[in-house]
């Protein structure tokens, strides 16, 4: 993400972390994150968190990507949008 954008930065660190606090599970290459789900604060617990690159995307991108998670790749490879800005245009 832009400079501009450290506190959507933050808040999308955030909500991983709970995420996968609350799951106790990791994340996997290729899962979609709805950022409907409910979850809970972090605890004071050690916590391991790996490094992943998240990617924003619009609703249109979410629902292409659990129909068909390729076909939003393949489209990004096309189009070249800028994966990195959280306020690019949507692009489907």
């Amino acid at each position: 993400m832009r400079r501009s954008q450290a506190g959507y930065a933050r808040l999308i660190t955030t909500a991983i972390s709970e995420l996968v606090t609350e799951r106790r599970t990791g994340i996997e290459y290729g899962t979609i994150l709805d950022n409907r789900d409910n979850t809970t604060d972090l605890t004071n617990g050690n916590v391991a968190l790996q490094i992943i690159t998240l990617i924003p995307i619009t609703r249109a991108g979410i629902e292409l990507s659990t129909q068909d998670n390729e076909a939003l790749h393949s489209h990004w490879d096309t189009v070249k949008p800028d994966l990195l800005d959280i306020t690019r245009p949507c692009t489907l």
